[in-house]
């Protein structure tokens, strides 16, 4: 590896890369670094190699079984590809669902919901026999809209579903 700065342009002024200054600059440095002007002379020599190789020409028959064999790859591919995106969206609902879902009772105070579970019956005698006393101590100390709106419904169903109920 060379220590000189300009190494790295060679391969620019060689391509023709480089501006009128830049390139005159290079010009006038070669003479005096022997690193750069053994780069521009190597990438002489490759580009010179290169330029007399003769570009080949595959046979209409091999061109033609190289485009079979990539058509039946992407029909293939696209299947496994939309299955791919499909397992990573679905991956990433269970994720953000599932750090929803941990973060959801803290957001909230660590309340949770109360659920009055019938041993056994019907819907129907559980509003019948719906006490609010089964209601856990305290929650009716701080009535809101939606307890409210809760007790006005089993209130409801309690008069009107216990009619004709031996």
């Amino acid at each position: 590896m060379s220590d000189c700065e300009l190494t790295a342009r060679v391969a620019a002024y060689h391509d023709g890369e480089l501006d009128p200054s830049a390139a005159q600059q290079l010009e006038s440095h070669l003479p005096a670094c022997a690193a750069c002007a053994e780069e521009l002379r190597n990438l002489r020599e490759m580009s010179g190699l290169f330029g007399a190789l003769k570009p080949l020409r595959m046979e209409d028959q091999s061109l033609a079984q190289v485009h079979d064999v990539i058509d039946a790859e992407d029909s293939e591919s696209g299947i496994l590809r939309i299955g791919g995106l499909l397992a990573a969206m679905a991956a990433s609902v269970v994720v953000i669902g599932g750090a929803w879902l941990a973060e959801l009772p803290a957001a909230q105070g660590q309340r949770s919901a109360v659920v009055i579970v019938p041993e056994k019956g019907t819907w129907e005698s559980v509003a019948v026999d719906f006490q609010a006393n089964s209601l856990p101590l305290g929650l009716l100390d701080r009535p809101d809209r939606q307890m409210l709106a809760d007790a006005r419904t089993a209130d409801w169903m309690i008069a009107n579903l216990s009619e004709g109920v031996p």
